[in-house]
């Protein structure tokens, strides 16, 4: 099974083995259509299960744009924005205009959880699997992929980045009782459950060995 995140240039492709179970669950057509009108309730992008654990996959992709990206990676708010705020003197609440990716992570998995909720009241067939994993209390990991230029994805910049965001996201999470993984297409594990590509696989294509094997990330 092949899910994309983005499209055109920005398309990015995950390959998961027979044994998984997945979908794209900010998919506008499906469920998250009517959980999105909840206050604007985000979504993680892929569910995917094995019926012995489950993975929830948010895909960032940043390469071309890592000058625009950047402030997202940290947690201090550039200072243009306290300016604004001393300007406005607190009559309107100013925000960055794009979020710590640590908060956004957040968010979207404590809206995913939320989301699967409803799912369940609502008897969805298509969620069903993972909602019964919940249920069923299997191991679940967070798995943050981020696609950089190429020399931010290097190991000597990125495992450093991948720790920070990792530490912040379980601290926040602490009470979801999960894993939480931070990866890049250089650091993701041989063994991992899935396996990324930048174009869209050939039939004549052979799968990988991170797409025969079913393995936890790390």
């Amino acid at each position: 099974m092949i899910l994309q995140e983005g499209s055109h240039n920005k398309a990015l492709y995950f390959e998961f083995s027979e044994q998984w179970i997945v979908c794209k669950y900010d998919d506008h057509t499906g469920f998250y259509h009517k959980v999105q009108k909840c206050q604007g309730m985000k979504a993680i992008d892929f569910l995917a299960t094995d019926r012995h654990e489950l993975l929830w996959i948010e895909v960032k992709n940043f390469r071309d744009n890592s000058a625009e990206n950047s402030p997202r990676l940290s947690a201090t708010e550039p200072p243009e924005l306290e300016q604004c705020r001393k300007l406005c003197h607190s009559l309107v609440k100013i925000s960055r205009k794009k979020p710590f990716l640590v908060d956004e992570v957040v968010k979207k998995v404590c809206d995913t959880f939320t989301g699967l909720a409803g799912a369940f009241r609502h008897d969805d067939e298509t969620l069903l699997p993972y909602v019964s994993a919940l249920a069923k209390k299997l191991p679940l990991t967070i798995v943050l992929f981020l696609h950089q230029d190429k020399y931010l994805d290097a190991n000597e910049h990125f495992k450093p980045l991948a720790l920070r965001l990792k530490t912040r996201i379980k601290q926040q999470l602490r009470f979801l009782n999960i894993n939480v993984e931070v990866v890049n297409e250089l650091t993701l594990s041989e063994n991992a459950d899935f396996c990324f590509r930048t174009t869209f696989p050939s039939t004549l294509d052979a799968p990988t060995d991170a797409c025969r094997k079913s393995m936890p990330l790390s």
